[in-house]
């Protein structure tokens, strides 16, 4: 039977668990950013030389970071729900903590080679370190004061003409007679110090999360079961007839139809059905809640929906994560209880679910469902082939208005 820990110990494994989460909640918000900035980004016209390899490149570093996100959730629903950490887990963390000690290194490489080293190493420990640094963060204090944000002190010399700052900076410097090279060397020191401080700060917190990891770790092996004589026999997976495949198909055009029908709240429990994905050897996963504070106004269904989506997965190994927005309000019986959604919003998420069974039909049946090799673009493609009405929100992921309209035109 697995070990019961005692009370000191489980509060040592609940702190370490806390931790961990609050380090991977951090980490996971880096990708997040990392993939709203491919909304963003510069790109080639469509027709033009360039066009097709960037967006094969685009579409491969939009792959692997949806894989990470998707690495990300399952491990933070692990973490989140007390659950013991599996290879795939810990092989996420592990990840996470190894990017960490990458920027340290080189964080290390940019203090080995900054040039205010020497200086700074001649001084350091010395009275004169803490007057010089002390000057320079009172001339940054004066200068945020002057022209109204957290300005760097840097040396004028090296800014562009055109930087509306660069005037407010020489006047500055000029009305408190600092030479140029002075500034120079103050704003290296400066730098040089806050380069110091970060990796003494990311070394020591990197420490402190592989140890409270390692606290989660032992745990979690202290309590695998130990195997007693046979070794259990895996369920076998449902063989994937054609008519298997053929039924898990209709299944979700059914689904769709509830969508078209307006009956978004009825097709959003529609598609957690997880004994319909049993039969195709695919099952549901918890997936991260979105928390508001109240029912959302339609200004928001938008960012809202995108959340839903950047944390609902069709994940390798037939796992499908669907995620969803929670308000909670308390009920006659004092107990909070879920508050329904407006209908505008639930149409958004019930899209985002149909979408994520569509990518398990394409993974079955091992080709695109309405001819776009994209599969994001071939899910719309199959959504605008039966009728199903998209939102402006959805058809805005993954430039597949864009790419629905290119596809008429090539049509027309």
């Amino acid at each position: 039977m697995p070990l019961e820990p005692t009370s000191e110990k489980k509060a040592e494994l609940n702190s370490a668990n806390r931790e961990v989460h609050k380090f991977m909640t951090e980490r996971s918000q880096k990708d997040a950013n990392a993939m709203k900035s491919f909304a963003t980004e510069r790109r080639f016209l469509p027709g033009t030389p360039q066009y097709e390899a960037q967006e094969q490149e685009r579409k491969g570093r939009h792959d692997a970071l949806s894989a990470k996100i998707r690495a990300d959730n399952y491990a933070l629903e692990l973490l989140r729900t007390g659950k013991k950490l599996d290879a795939e887990g810990v092989k996420t963390i592990e990840g996470k903590v190894q990017e960490v000690r990458e920027e340290i290194r080189q964080l290390q490489e940019q203090v080995a080679n900054h040039p205010a080293r020497g200086w700074a190493e001649q001084i350091k420990g010395k009275p004169a370190e803490a007057k010089v640094v002390t000057k320079g963060k009172q001339l940054e204090a004066e200068l945020a004061q002057q022209v109204g944000f957290a300005m760097k002190l840097t040396n004028p010399d090296f800014m562009r003409d055109d930087d509306p700052n660069k005037a407010k900076l020489v006047a500055f410097l000029n009305a408190r007679h600092i030479p140029r090279e002075q500034v120079q060397r103050l704003s290296d020191l400066l730098r040089y110090h806050e380069l110091t401080g970060e990796v003494a700060t990311k070394t020591a917190g990197i420490e402190r999360t592989a140890k409270n990891f390692a606290t989660v770790q032992e745990f979690a092996s202290a309590n695998q079961p130990k195997e007693t004589g046979a070794p259990a026999q895996k369920e076998a997976a449902p063989k994937l007839t054609p008519e298997v495949t053929a039924a898990f198909k209709n299944y979700i055009y059914q689904g769709g139809e509830l969508i078209k029908a307006g009956r978004y709240a009825e097709a959003m429990q529609y598609f957690k059905n997880a004994g319909e994905l049993a039969k195709v050897g695919r099952h549901i996963s918890p997936a991260r809640e979105r928390m508001v504070n109240a029912i959302p106004q339609p200004g928001e269904y938008a960012e809202l929906a995108n959340s839903v989506a950047k944390n609902s997965w069709n994940k390798e190994g037939g796992r499908i994560e669907l995620s969803d927005i929670g308000y909670y309000a308390t009920g006659p019986d004092g107990r909070p209880q879920k508050q329904v959604m407006p209908p505008g919003l639930q149409q958004e998420i019930a899209l985002v679910y149909m979408e994520e069974w569509l990518h398990s039909l394409q993974d079955i049946q091992g080709k695109p469902l309405a001819g776009q090799p994209d599969h994001e673009i071939d899910v719309a493609a199959y959504m605008e082939k039966n009728g199903i009405p998209m939102t402006d929100t959805f058809t805005r992921r993954y430039g597949r208005a864009e790419a629905l309209a290119r596809a008429k035109q090539t049509k027309g």
